[in-house]
């Protein structure tokens, strides 16, 4: 049963990771980029300025810190250090992929007008109107989708917790996952094809983590 579900994760895993790539191919060939300044316009313009602080505090949240805390005291409660090493070692290796798409996939981030972070106190010009880098994917879609996945499978083990509670934590990461999401496009941090690539990724690497537990 247990390499029945090693097999079933690892086919998922390669599925997603597939997924990624078809996805990291159309965006390198500029195939959606209509699609990305649509969704943006979309997005800004119909999310009330009063959610601004909560986006950015979701945005806080699924920081490389944040998600590493979040992730490192979930496997504490599971008490298996060894394999909780092997889970957050995936975690901070899947940034290599993050980092690999920035490099060499020619995605710029959004221009200036979406930018929802100038303090004008401190404005620089060439800082928020000449956009240097790339923006795919998304690190912080790809983390918390990698920490959902890890939290929805424990959740969903652990006897103790009554079956309507486990389906309000698992929507719980659920909303968490589209809170974070929707605020790097709502905040002008990503484009949506970039949340997109971070999700599908870090679908790949948390379904994989879970053939350690």
């Amino acid at each position: 049963m247990i390499n029945h579900k090693r097999l079933v994760f690892f086919s998922l895993s390669l599925f997603f990771l597939f997924c990624f790539f078809a996805f990291s191919f159309l965006v390198k060939k500029h195939y959606l980029t209509q699609f990305d300044f649509d969704m943006s316009v979309r997005i800004q313009d119909n999310t009330p300025v009063k959610l601004d602080k909560l986006y950015q505090f979701f945005s806080a949240l699924a920081s490389v810190q944040g998600m590493a805390i979040l992730l490192s005291l979930l496997l504490v409660l599971r008490r298996q250090i060894i394999r909780g090493f092997i889970i957050l070692s995936i975690f901070f290796s899947s940034h290599i992929v993050e980092l690999f798409g920035k490099l060499y996939i020619n995605h710029p981030p959004p221009p200036f007008m979406f930018y929802k972070h100038i303090d004008a106190s401190t404005f620089n010009f060439n800082k928020y109107y000449v956009q240097t880098g790339n923006s795919y994917p998304s690190g912080h879609s790809l983390r918390t989708v990698f920490f959902a996945v890890i939290f929805a499978y424990t959740v969903y083990h652990m006897k103790r917790i009554p079956p309507m509670a486990k389906t309000c934590l698992i929507l719980g990461a659920v909303m968490l996952v589209c809170f974070v999401g929707i605020s790097r496009v709502s905040l002008g941090e990503h484009w949506t094809t970039d949340v997109i690539g971070g999700g599908l990724f870090g679908l790949a690497s948390g379904i994989f983590s879970l053939i350690f537990l």
